[in-house]
C-alpha cells in the first residue's frame, strides 16, 4: 500500500513529499486472512495465498519464536491432496487437540449454482504435512470461515459467516 505524506513549512515556503511503502513483515508475497496461533513457545501464522484464484491452490504457514524472524513452511496443503477441491483455497485456521493439529479451510471459488466446501485436514505437526478428509462440508454461497475452540478444550466447534452480498 502506498501512502504519500506532505509536510509544509512556515508560510508554505518548503514542501517535502515522502513516500512510504507498507510491506508484509513476514514474507514478500501477498497473503490475506491470517490466523495466528501459539503452540508451545512458537507462533504460527496460517494465511490465504492472495493471488489469482486459479493460482490459489495451496496454503502455506509461517512460524516464529520471536515475532521478528519467520520461517516459511510451503504448501502444507494443496488442492492435489483434497479430492473435492477444484479451485481456490482460502481462510485457513488450525487448532491443536491431544497432540494433533486440525486444519480448517475453504475451497472452490463459488458462484451461483456452484458448490464449495469447508475442509478439515489433520497432521501431527503444526507445519504439516496435512491429510485432508475425503469430503468437505458443502455450501452454495460465499463463505468465510472462523473456527473457535471451547475454553474447556473438550471439543472443537466452528462458526460460519455467510456473505450473501
Amino acid at each position: 500500500m502506498m501512502k504519500t505524506m506532505v509536510l509544509a513549512g512556515c508560510a508554505g515556503i518548503a514542501v517535502v513529499a515522502l513516500q512510504c511503502v507498507a510491506a508484509n513483515p513476514i514474507d514478500p508475497e501477498w497473503y490475506a486472512d491470517p490466523q495466528i496461533r501459539l503452540y508451545g513457545k512458537t507462533f504460527w501464522v496460517y494465511p490465504t495465498y492472495s493471488h489469482d484464484l486459479r493460482e490459489q491452490t495451496f496454503l502455506d504457514c509461517f512460524s516464529s519464536k520471536d515475532l521478528k524472524s519467520w520461517t516459511k513452511h510451503e504448501k502444507i496443503l494443496t488442492t492435489n491432496a483434497v479430492l473435492w477441491a477444484k479451485g481456490a483455497m482460502w481462510a485457513p485456521d488450525a487448532h491443536e487437540k491431544d497432540g494433533r493439529y486440525y486444519f480448517f479451510f475453504g475451497a472452490n471459488d463459488v458462484h451461483e449454482g456452484e458448490v464449495g466446501g469447508i475442509g478439515v485436514a489433520v497432521a501431527d505437526n503444526p507445519a504439516g504435512p496435512f491429510s485432508a478428509q475425503d469430503q468437505g462440508l458443502e455450501y452454495h454461497v460465499g463463505v468465510q470461515t472462523q473456527y473457535l475452540r471451547r475454553m474447556d478444550a473438550r471439543q472443537i466447534r466452528f462458526v460460519i459467516f455467510i456473505d450473501c452480498s
